[in-house]
Formats: C-alpha cells, sequence, structure tokens
C-alpha cells in the first residue's frame, strides 16, 4: 500500500496489525495459529482494553481476514485451517446510523453570513459538495479548472477510480465566480487548499496533506454547525449524507446509482435505505389516524 501511495488504506489499516501485534505480545504467528478462539480472544480484547467501537473491531477483524485469503491463495496454508467462513469465527458489519441535514437546514446554511474567511471558506466547500450530489471531500479538493468542459465537471472518483460527468448546477456558479481569479491557470485546483502540492509527485505526501486539509475544514464546519444549532456534527461527509437525505424520496434509485457511480445498484439501495423514510412515515400516520 504505502508503494502504491494508497494513504488511507494504509493508515487505517496498520492500527490493526499493530494492535494484533499487541494482543500476541509481539511475537510471530503461523497462520494455523490464527483460531476461532484467538480471534475470540483479540475481539474482547479490543473491547475491554482499547474499549474500541464495533465497526473499528469489525475493519481490524477484516484486516486479518483479507491476509488469511491472500495467504490461502498464495498456497501459504491449507484452506481447512481457515478460521473464518460459514463455519468458523463470524463477521457481521455493524450498520452506523447515517444522518444528513434537510432542507431547511442547508438553506439556513446557504444565508450563513461571517467575517470570518476560514468559516467562509469551509461553508462554500461543504455547499460545493452537495450541489455536485454529495462529492467526497478528497475530489472536491482536487478539482481543477480544466475539469469544467460545456456546462459540466469531469472528474474520477479518488474512492473506485470511477470516471464520469456531472452537470454544473446553478447554485454551484456562484462558488465558482468567488474563486476565479484574475489569471488563474486551467491545472490549478478550483479551491486554494491544496495549491501548494500542486506539483507533488509523492502520493503519501499528497494524500498526508489532504488529510489535513480536510480536517481543517471540518473543524471550521463544526464551528459553524454550533453557531447554527445544527442537530448533528457538521462535517464534509455529512454534504454526502445531506443530499442522500434530501434527495431520497425525489429521485428514482437508478439516477442516484448514476450520480453515486456505485457498480453495483444494491449498494445504492443499502446506502439509501436510511434516508428512506416518506413510505414508513406515512403508513405509521394511516396505522394512527384514528
Amino acid at each position: 500500500m504505502e508503494t502504491e501511495g494508497n494513504y488511507n488504506r494504509l493508515t487505517a489499516e496498520r492500527p490493526a496489525i499493530n494492535h494484533f501485534k499487541r494482543f500476541c505480545n509481539g511475537a510471530d504467528l503461523d497462520f494455523i495459529d490464527v483460531t476461532i478462539h484467538k480471534l475470540e480472544k483479540f475481539k474482547a480484547y479490543l473491547s475491554s482494553e482499547l474499549k474500541v467501537t464495533e465497526r473499528t473491531k469489525f475493519n481490524y477483524l477484516i484486516v486479518i481476514r483479507t491476509i488469511y485469503i491472500r495467504a490461502i491463495k498464495n498456497d501459504l496454508i491449507d484452506p481447512t485451517f481457515y478460521p473464518f467462513g460459514e463455519h468458523g469465527f463470524k463477521l457481521k458489519r455493524p450498520r452506523s446510523q447515517k444522518l444528513g441535514l434537510v432542507l431547511e437546514d442547508i438553506k439556513r446554511l446557504e444565508s450563513f453570513e461571517t467575517d470570518d474567511e476560514i468559516l467562509d471558506h469551509a461553508r462554500n466547500v461543504f455547499l460545493f459538495s452537495f450541489y455536485f450530489a454529495g462529492m467526497r471531500a478528497s475530489d472536491v479538493l482536487q478539482v481543477k479548472w480544466s475539469d469544467l468542459k460545456n456546462g459540466r465537471l469531469y472528474y474520477v472518483m479518488s474512492k473506485n477510480k470511477k470516471p464520469g460527468s456531472i452537470k454544473i448546477p446553478e447554485k454551484a456558479k456562484p462558488i465558482l465566480d468567488l474563486y476565479k481569479r484574475p489569471g488563474s491557470k486551467k491545472n490549478e485546483y478550483i479551491f486554494p487548499d491544496m495549491s501548494p502540492l500542486l506539483q507533488e509527485k509523492d502520493p503519501i505526501v499528497f494524500k498526508k496533506y489532504l488529510k489535513v486539509q480536510i480536517a481543517r475544514i471540518n473543524k471550521a464546519l463544526k464551528t459553524i454547525g454550533n453557531a447554527l444549532d445544527f442537530p448533528i456534527k457538521l462535517t464534509m461527509h455529512v454534504a454526502r449524507h445531506s443530499f442522500a437525505t434530501i434527495s431520497g424520496d425525489k429521485i428514482p434509485i437508478q439516477r442516484l446509482q448514476e450520480l453515486y457511480r456505485h457498480s453495483n445498484i444494491t449498494t445504492t439501495i443499502n446506502y439509501m435505505n436510511q434516508f428512506l423514510n416518506k413510505g414508513s412515515d406515512e403508513a405509521l400516520d394511516q396505522v394512527l389516524d384514528y
């Protein structure tokens, strides 16, 4: 991962290995030693000693499972010793509650006025993400002026490397005008956050800096959210959830799949399940309307 410059996975999965090493007192293990019993004890260790969330425990155990599967594929261990699977250690992905802003909250955010340039910039980046169907923060900060062509934004999603385009909404145009400076070059980023690393070739250095910039924006968004008394902590990822919250009962699931660039419509359905409330709300009212 380090060689490939996959910084996000590297920083997410390295702790899993480190914690498993500490659990095993630093000793090297043969794959045959990674038994169902040891995995159960490791899971208990994560709860009692490290106090990690259910999602973090799941992610750490997934890393161990992935390494074991690779060992089997490379003929390093007999598949009969595989401790996961149907008759082995069960891994069930915990479902997390996804919350977004409602339309009235978005309108209040659009009307938010401040003399603080940092807060104003964070609000603009958030709204840009929301207007472009919940575009991920890492993609927003890498959009260049050259990506805007014929009224559309063309970009490759950093998460799944899928290319595509989306219409430039009218609501996004004032933000673009605000950041368009005299002499702006096509190969420059629209938002200035990543400008110091425009020529950076090392993907690890670039992604580390990108993570820092997103954290800086999230810190400013938290301040805005508190000022507006939003019911949830405001972060860049909330822009994606907010688009899902507002669009869920308005757009066919097939169109949402296109906007999110999901390979499988099942992924879109699973993602949107937490945001589709209109039908169940109406059903509840019908039962209680007596």
